[in-house]
């Protein structure tokens, strides 16, 4: 790890530790509202059908695991093209 900070910052400087910072910031910003607003939209949708049958936990943790699955299948493509550029 640090001959690659080394060779960074011989051949690019300061700059070339902020290349790619962009990419990652506006990655993480959608897969982050695309995470909360599927999570909030499938735990209203769980408790509005389920609610009364199933604890509030379980539905919160389904809800979790489907928004994130979700969030992950628009995340694992993204971050490969990234480093592959």
């Amino acid at each position: 790890m640090l001959s690659m900070v080394n060779k960074i910052w011989q051949k690019e400087g300061l700059y070339g530790f902020g290349k790619g910072f962009s990419a990652c910031f506006y990655g993480a910003a959608a897969c982050g509202f695309i995470y909360f607003a599927f999570y909030k939209y499938l735990k209203d949708k769980f408790k509005e059908k389920f609610g009364i049958y199933v604890d509030n936990g379980i539905l919160y943790m389904t809800a979790a695991i489907m928004a994130e699955t979700a969030t992950l299948s628009v995340k694992y493509p993204y971050d490969l093209i990234k480093c592959r550029l």
